[in-house]
């Protein structure tokens, strides 16, 4: 006789959906696969307890148990529920019909009652492709915080305190408590920014404004440098509220990712913004592997979809800035160990700022900053040439107060002109490149000897810039959609925006430097 039933674990935190098998024939032998020996003698000897406590006889014959897959799993106790009444089912208690469609878990006691969860947040719901499509009821234990089941998926969830309730269920048709649980997307987390906006409140030049717009709708990398005060976080924080919002799929992979984690993370749509400090390690931006060969994800993967915030990033270690260099070159992030691998996507924007010198003055001329032209370049080059190459954008501030009038753009316009570039450049909407631009464009990559990499960049930031400008054109002008073409302007801007591929970029004057670039 074969019994067929689904239970669920516990692996990195996560639940883990499995299958449970229990076959009886003649003998008095007892086999188990899927799961250690001492393990499963300690869920037998729990079940066996119970069955002798609420009155059902000790199963005799020869049975073989198979649970899988287990070799994630790290607590088993939860499957004592759908084990027990695979031998229910195996000794005609209950039909074994009745529990084919059945996912169920739940911690046994010696007296036959079913354990609530302490933490219910940690009952952390299964994948959903993991969920098998034949069950039709769900069986989870009773207790104070069974209310948190109405946020799994949307299906009938049935309470269970006792065994015996389940046994007179599934024989006699007794009701069960039941909680009808809602899609848990409704119930997400919106997102309402603050009033006044951080965008419209920041008192930002034309370039600067610009480049946060060029930033947040192609979705490229930023980096801000600048004397204290500047307002360089501030930016940083103007470009999270200019995302678009998550949409289920994403919000659900940020929740499995705090899973691993060990931490709650509700469904929301609100993209991330995540700031760590300068003293984090390696392993805790990028992710770590844990003792039982688990992937530990790191703050790269916890702001998917929305920001990752660098601030002073000179002050990371190497190996930090270092580790950066193929998610922001490939849009992936690849670890490998001698145990394992893992690779994931990367969609963060990554923003980072940094002071221009030691003392931070650099930008304010010699009557604040007495830092030489040697500590400037020794400063500068913790972040190495690779790397910096590798941000799409560059941009410098300077001291101007933070709070000014607001802006003539507002929030929800900036917002719009995001998602309809993204769409736009998702789609491959057809633009092309006037004669002069691409001319422009040959000029600056001789003049500054612009790597194959730093014109790819240069391209990218004008496709966006022009993107960015024919939204405003067109909602002023109330015109429809028209053809889209790359100008002189637009490669002009993104030059202004690769100050790094102008060597020693630091030691000219700032106005001839601006001549020479609109001259290119």
């Amino acid at each position: 006789m074969l019994v067929t039933t689904y239970g669920i674990g516990f692996a990195n935190h996560n639940g883990q959906v499995v299958s449970v098998q229990l076959h009886k024939s003649r003998g008095a032998r007892f086999h188990v696969s899927g799961i250690p020996w001492s393990e499963a003698r300690k869920i037998l000897s729990r079940i066996f307890a119970a069955f002798e406590h609420t009155g059902y006889a000790r199963p005799t014959g020869a049975f073989t148990l198979l649970v899988s897959p287990t070799d994630k799993l790290e607590r088993m106790a939860t499957l004592d529920v759908p084990i027990a009444l695979t031998f229910l089912a195996a000794m005609g208690e209950i039909p074994a019909e009745a529990i084919r469609e059945v996912i169920s878990m739940g911690e046994m006691e010696l007296d036959g009652s079913i354990r609530p969860f302490e933490s219910p947040w940690a009952l952390l719901n299964p994948e959903p492709h993991q969920m098998p499509s034949v069950n039709r009821m769900c069986l989870l234990p009773a207790g104070p915080g069974s209310s948190c089941y109405a946020d799994l998926h949307p299906r009938s969830i049935h309470l269970a305190a006792h065994l015996t309730s389940i046994a007179r269920h599934f024989q006699q048709g007794a009701p069960l408590p039941m909680i009808r649980t809602k899609k848990p997307w409704r119930c997400r987390l919106k997102w309402e920014p603050q009033a006044p906006s951080i965008f419209e409140s920041l008192e930002l030049n034309e370039i600067q404004r610009k480049t946060l717009l060029v930033a947040a709708a192609g979705n490229l990398s930023l980096m801000m440098i600048g004397s204290p005060g500047t307002g360089k976080s501030q930016m940083a924080r103007a470009v999270h509220e200019l995302l678009p919002i998550l949409d289920e799929s994403a919000s659900a992979q940020l929740q499995s990712f705090h899973r691993m984690r060990g931490e709650p993370y509700a469904l929301q749509e609100v993209p991330p913004f995540r700031s760590p400090h300068h003293r984090s390690s390696s392993n805790g931006l990028v992710g770590s592997w844990r003792r039982d060969k688990a992937w530990m994800p790191g703050e790269l993967s916890l702001a998917e979809g929305g920001v990752l915030c660098l601030d002073e990033f000179t002050e990371f270690s190497r190996d930090c800035i270092e580790s950066l260099r193929g998610p922001m070159e490939f849009g992936t992030l690849s670890i490998s160990r001698a145990h394992g691998g893992q690779t994931v996507g990367v969609s963060a924007l990554i923003i980072a700022t940094s002071n221009p010198c030691p003392c931070g003055h650099f930008h304010e001329g010699g009557n604040r900053c007495s830092c030489t032209s040697g500590r400037v370049q020794n400063y500068l080059k913790r972040i190495s040439g690779p790397v910096m190459e590798r941000f799409t954008l560059h941009l410098e501030t300077q001291n101007q107060s933070l709070i000014g009038p607001l802006s003539e753009i507002s929030l929800s316009t900036a917002r719009e002109c995001t998602k309809r570039c993204r769409l736009a450049l998702q789609s491959k909407s057809s633009w092309s490149w006037s004669a002069e631009a691409i001319d422009t464009l040959q000029r600056h990559v001789r003049l500054h000897r612009v790597s194959p990499r730093g014109r790819q960049k240069i391209e990218t930031i004008a496709t966006v810039h022009a993107l960015v400008e024919h939204f405003f054109a067109k909602r002023a002008e109330s015109k429809g959609d028209a053809a889209i073409k790359i100008s002189p302007s637009d490669v002009r801007f993104a030059g202004q925006m690769r100050i790094f591929d102008r060597p020693n970029w630091w030691s000219f004057d700032q106005s001839r430097s601006s001549i020479e670039l609109n001259n290119a």
